[in-house]
């Protein structure tokens, strides 16, 4: 694989399904980074998309922060940002 996602959340899991659930398929990595939700959205990654990287802060520490610990583990060539709210549509 050539690319990775990285998609920071914070208490989004009315979106992070959907989100997640649009790139089935997608030949990418996909990483989330969690700032500390309460809304249950971090566990629903780990019961719905298994296959999903997850890097978890104990509290807020803003979208800078988490896009930044994204890139420091991925080791793909490409990296997009993606909103947690975003729904990827095929072509």
């Amino acid at each position: 694989m050539k690319t990775t996602v990285i998609i920071p959340n914070y208490n989004g899991i009315q979106y992070l399904e959907d989100c997640l659930s649009s790139l089935k398929g997608e030949q990418a990595h996909i990483i989330v980074v969690d700032n500390g939700s309460t809304d249950g959205s971090f566990e629903m990654i780990g019961e719905k998309f298994p296959t999903v990287r997850t890097i978890r802060f104990s509290k807020n520490t803003g979208f800078c922060k988490a896009i930044n610990a994204g890139v420091a583990v991925a080791s793909t060539q490409y990296v997009v940002f993606l909103n947690n709210d975003t729904v990827v549509e095929a072509g």
